[in-house]
């Protein structure tokens, strides 16, 4: 995955912008847990079917139809939620400090 270039509107900063970060608050052993993942499938690899209420697929399916219906407002930072009695799962971005290109070219030539 990698970062969109993001300017934020607060300090004219460069940010990048991660897309599809799912917090998922279910309960998993008798215990509420709230976790992050980058993907839907990371989610079903902690969590199963019983214990979020919805299958991998079905969920698929809900984000790609609320993100194409919110397609026409043209805003980039979008949450999107799903909610049911076993679990939500909240699909957002994740926006971060670019790394600056001199520090990327002093990473790379100490390796």
């Amino acid at each position: 995955m990698n970062p969109k270039p993001y300017l934020c509107p607060k300090n004219k900063t460069i940010m990048a912008k991660l897309q599809q970060v799912l917090q998922v608050s279910a309960n998993k052993d008798g215990i509420e847990k709230i976790l992050f993942f980058g993907s839907v499938s990371a989610i079903y690899e902690k969590f199963s079917i019983e214990e979020l209420g919805i299958a991998y697929k079905s969920l698929l399916n809900y984000f790609t139809k609320v993100e194409a219906d919110e397609a026409t407002h043209g805003d980039d930072d979008t949450t999107y939620i799903y909610r049911n009695k076993k679990c939500t799962i909240i699909k957002g971005v994740l926006i971060t400090k670019a790394k600056s290109p001199s520090r990327q070219n002093q990473n790379i030539e100490e390796q």
